[in-house]
């Protein structure tokens, strides 16, 4: 039972990120919208499973947000405010993959660039919001604005 669900849940999920409707969540009036998934929706439970209708417990759980690269760059004394703008318009705080490149994640970091990291030598990967922040503000230190100038008319 647990692989047909698993069968039946994989589309649906993939379904529920890619349609731009909204969704209602529980019997109340909620709603969950696009906007409100900014990464993961974790499918908790399968309630039930009728002919045509899939019953799903899921939560939304938050990623890392604007506050985590805020308290970094108060850390590391890097300006928050560029960084910020820089996420903005590389991704608008979204953990997404570029269809085009490699690039993935708020500051699109491309496969080339995440191997010269050192979080990629201790077996981190972009995918990961916290990793994915992390390497930007090392790049930031190392390189300065240069790995984003591709949207530098964006965030400048």
């Amino acid at each position: 039972m647990k692989i047909a669900s698993a069968i039946l849940i994989i589309p649906l999920i993939l379904w529920f990120f890619f349609n731009q409707n909204a969704y209602k969540i529980g019997s109340d009036e909620e709603y969950l919208t696009p906007d409100h998934i900014r990464n993961t929706v974790v499918v908790k439970d399968v309630l039930a499973v009728e002919k045509d209708q899939v019953t799903l417990a899921v939560g939304v759980e938050t990623p890392p947000s604007k506050e985590y690269l805020r308290q970094r760059c108060a850390e590391l004394g890097l300006p928050f405010e560029l960084l910020d703008r820089i996420v903005q318009c590389e991704s608008t705080w979204r953990m997404v993959g570029n269809p085009f490149s490699s690039a993935f994640g708020y500051f699109q970091i491309i496969d080339g660039t995440e191997r010269g990291t050192p979080q990629y030598a201790e077996g981190l990967r972009k995918t990961d919001p916290i990793t994915n922040i992390e390497m930007g503000l090392f790049l930031y230190q190392k390189h300065g604005t240069s790995p984003w100038l591709a949207s530098k008319n964006c965030w400048q």
